[in-house]
């Protein structure tokens, strides 16, 4: 699929009504992109910060979910260009080959990198993979610099799930995190493992540092805290995400996507 380059430097407003065009010349209203073939918006990060990258990726999947819950985008940052680089046109085809992606040597405290761990968790169902998920993934790998591990639940935590039917195959899950991680970024070392109960470990895990949660799973790290207290280990520190939510529509779950599906299967409208 055609990839939509933009940057930071012209503006939220600008960069969100240009890929809001975009989604519509390619499909009206319908849905655009999918697991296999998702529209790769390549975001040139012009001042290389971690809240202009954070910030500007999160309203473009903003604007993807006002498309259509179910329009698949990948948001990729990439570096600020050099002065003898000039901003590639629109006019290729997708490709995220030669482009210059973060990495921990360019994730500095003069580009607002701070705090920044060494080792990162976080955990999640990460069923049709959404944009709230592609959020929560991206601040992780921008909060760290070495590694990160990746809990995804395994059939076991999903036996009370709304239409449970329709989750995803774990296998698919994990490969669907695995690769939207590396369009991310390639230079960190990378572990998604299935999880069981809620900690997937991390109450033990003298090594990690920092767990990233959302509204709907920060209650969780107090629990784990008092038991690494158990352990002799450090609490973890927090980094919370926003709920991604088009406005009046609520916010972007799996659980809607799985309506949908029920819904379609069903033949109801």
């Amino acid at each position: 699929m055609k990839l939509l380059r933009l940057s930071t430097k012209v503006g939220m407003e600008s960069n969100n009504a240009a890929l809001r065009a975009h989604l519509l010349s390619l499909r009206g209203t319908e849905p655009v992109g999918d697991p296999k073939n998702p529209l790769h918006v390549q975001l040139q990060i012009h001042d290389g910060h971690r809240n202009t990258l954070l910030s500007h990726t999160k309203e473009l999947y903003v604007t993807a979910l006002q498309h259509h819950p179910e329009t698949f985008v990948n948001v990729i940052p990439l570096l600020p260009l050099s002065d003898d680089e000039s901003s590639p046109s629109n006019d290729g085809d997708a490709s995220n080959d030669s482009i210059t992606l973060f990495s921990a040597a360019s994730m500095t405290a003069d580009r607002g990198f701070t705090p920044l761990f060494s080792h990162v968790a976080l955990g999640g169902t990460f069923d049709r993979l959404h944009a709230g998920h592609k959020l929560l993934l991206t601040t992780a790998l921008f909060y760290a610099s070495k590694s990160l591990r990746i809990g995804v639940t395994l059939e076991s935590m999903l036996k009370k799930k709304t239409y449970g039917s329709y989750i995803e195959p774990f296998e698919t899950r994990c490969k669907l995190v695995s690769e939207f991680l590396y369009s991310v970024r390639r230079d960190i070392n990378v572990t998604v493992v299935g999880i069981t109960e809620p900690s997937g470990g991390t109450n033990r895990d003298a090594e990690i540092e920092a767990l990233v949660v959302s509204p709907e799973t920060a209650g969780v790290l107090a629990s784990i805290n008092d038991e690494r207290a158990s352990y002799g280990l450090k609490p973890l520190e927090c980094i919370q995400i926003p709920y991604v939510s088009a406005e009046g529509d609520g916010r972007v779950s799996s659980t809607e996507l799985r309506r949908r599906l029920h819904e379609n299967a069903s033949g109801d409208n």
